[in-house]
């Protein structure tokens, strides 16, 4: 989930295809978030992830100047991949705009990287829970 300033949104991937994006916007008084709203992309692309992407384990954020997201690498959890939405692409690109990688350092022994999360409020940060 993620807030742009006016909109709440949510996603989901598509099943079995860890690429595609359902993008559903919260309706305004009410407690709807619907798929397909009127100004809004139903489904999103992502591309040129490398081989080896955790599609289990991702996260998405706005930055007050683009919509990013990002993934964990398979079998490891101090690297994470970044991308950004391409408006002229129509989709999510690996590296587009964005630092492709980010190295996770200092975390403590008790963490637990299945569902990671990322939020920006002036300053980018990334939460997960302990074990």
């Amino acid at each position: 989930m993620l807030y742009e300033g006016t909109h709440y949104h949510a996603y989901l991937r598509k099943l079995g295809d860890p690429t595609t994006l359902y993008q559903f916007i919260w309706i305004p008084g009410t407690s709807t978030y619907q798929y397909g709203a009127e100004g809004y992309l139903p489904s999103l692309s992502v591309t040129g992830f490398p081989a080896g992407t955790d599609w289990s384990r991702w996260s998405m954020l706005y930055d007050a100047n683009t919509y990013r997201i990002y993934t964990f690498r398979n079998n490891e959890n101090n690297l994470i991949q970044q991308g950004s939405w391409n408006a002229a692409a129509q989709a999510y690109q690996y590296a587009f705009d964005s630092i492709p990688e980010l190295n996770l350092v200092g975390y403590p022994a008790t963490s637990n990287f299945r569902r990671p999360a990322m939020l920006y409020d002036g300053a980018y940060r990334f939460y997960f829970q302990s074990m």
